[in-house]
């Protein structure tokens, strides 16, 4: 595989921020690469830094850049200021990565007196941790993978549990919890038997069993209900790459006339160019062999680059556009409407591979008038049991539908709702309707029976 094809790939699945960012390397290393401002009526002329720094880095160490003609050498006086202007604010502006849960762990570790094996282990135990701070890694596995025993990795666990945010390293939501009421309300031994004693009748909300068994009355089990709310049975989520995440649309869509209209979002995308300057000074003869191979390969660099940029806007537009025109109930009524699709359905009428309609539709957002949606979104899957061609987001929005209208003191039982699913002409199983539940946040109906009684008896849980 070619550099050039392997950057095409690459470049279809980042989303804008990281085309950005893919932009500010380029531009860093890349001396002949400039931002193409409307406003400037003259090229600017590269100084003798620009190229040295670069020559540097690629030419022979048995050279120096000084043996080499500065660019003033070969034009009028050097006039830089106006690209690196433009240059330093575009890599100033440029998204800064936030820290990592990783980074913030282990700033706070390696402030702690412990041995340098120990270190290691806890540094092993962080690198683990999924997106919410949980540690799920196989225990036994784990400890034969680092030649640790069960205690030791215990001990480790403790030391990231210990550490902001509190309950990291925990193996789950149960645990995370217990944790931080030890830490945060040492002496409430209540709260402490609640969640380790009785965290699964809490989660079905038996708030009278866990009163006798605690020989507590049901009002003060549902104070330390409202308590453990506060807590953050996710800690690791603050710092996920996922967490705190700006979205900027890549498209824009607008229905006009029954017909999809496609708008670019090109305002946090730099326009590049290459200074002319160096191809004029590649016509020189009397420049040096071996700057004239670095300028060459530099601005073949930049050309692949503006290529490559124009190939992923031609191909997120093909792709684009096939999904709307597909998905048009979708624009035009919103939510609840979309029908099913698949990526071959897709690559074939945009007349390229699935892979391509994949990496396309990764990291992509695009904006209509219903809100900002992800590509991925609109690939909605047809429901195995519908012979109709009914889609899940349609069978979700009705679920969502029947919910919210149903009677408080007789919730509807998945039946239920898969009958009234049929009567609208949507055909789900019993399994798939407690799947989709599931997908919306919606408990059982004995779950949502109880919570309504709580509600209309204390106004809150």
């Amino acid at each position: 595989m070619t550099q050039s094809l392997r950057q095409q790939i690459e470049m279809l699945q980042l989303s804008t921020l990281e085309l950005v960012e893919a932009i500010n390397v380029e531009l860093e290393s890349n001396p002949v690469l400039e931002i193409d401002d409307a406003s400037d009526t003259a090229d600017a002329v590269p100084t003798s830094d620009s190229l040295s720094v670069g020559l540097e880095r690629e030419l022979s160490h048995d050279s120096s850049p000084d043996d080499y003609p500065a660019a003033s050498d070969y034009d009028d006086t050097p006039s830089f200021d106006g690209d690196e202007d433009r240059k330093r604010q575009f890599i100033e502006n440029a998204v800064a990565k936030a820290e990592s849960l990783y980074e913030h762990i282990m700033e706070q570790v390696r402030l702690l007196s412990i041995s340098e094996e120990s270190l290691r282990l806890v540094e092993k135990v962080v690198s683990s941790l999924n997106d919410n701070g949980l540690f799920v890694a196989d225990v036994e596995l784990f400890t034969q993978e680092n030649n640790v025993t069960e205690e030791q990795l215990s001990d480790a666990i403790a030391i990231v549990q210990s550490c902001d945010p509190i309950g990291c390293g925990s193996s789950d939501v149960k645990e995370v919890l217990y944790v931080q009421a030890r830490n945060m309300y040492p002496d409430d031994t209540i709260l402490h038997a609640i969640i380790g004693e009785h965290f699964e009748h809490l989660y079905g909300l038996f708030y009278e069993k866990i009163a006798r068994a605690l020989s507590i009355t049901t009002e003060e089990v549902q104070d330390k209900s409202r308590l453990i709310q506060t807590l953050n049975p996710y800690p690791g989520r603050e710092y996920a790459g996922n967490a705190t995440r700006y979205i900027i649309p890549d498209v824009e869509v607008r229905l006009e006339d029954g017909v999809p209209v496609i708008m670019f979002n090109d305002e946090y995308t730099p326009r590049l160019r290459i200074n002319t300057m160096y191809e004029r000074m590649l016509a020189k003869k009397d420049i040096d062999k071996k700057l004239k191979e670095y300028i060459k390969d530099k601005v073949g660099s930049a050309r692949q680059l503006m290529r490559n940029i124009q190939g992923r806007r031609d191909t997120i537009e093909k792709v684009v556009k096939a999904v709307m025109q597909h998905q048009g109930a979708f624009l035009e009524k919103g939510p609840g409407h979309l029908k099913p699709l698949t990526y071959a359905q897709i690559a074939e009428i945009a007349q390229c591979h699935e892979s391509t309609v994949s990496r396309v539709s990764s990291n992509k957002s695009i904006r209509c008038q219903w809100g900002t949606f992800e590509l991925r979104y609109f690939f909605a899957s047809k429901i195995r049991s519908s012979s109709e061609g009914h889609s899940s987001d349609e069978a979700l929005s009705l679920i969502r539908d029947v919910v919210s209208r149903e009677n408080p003191e007789s919730p509807l039982s998945d039946d239920e709702i898969a009958e009234y699913l049929h009567e609208a002409g949507v055909s789900v199983a019993r399994r798939t309707i407690a799947k989709y539940r599931d997908i919306l946040s919606i408990p059982a109906s004995s779950k949502r029976k109880r919570l309504n009684l709580l509600k209309a008896e204390g106004g809150e849980l």
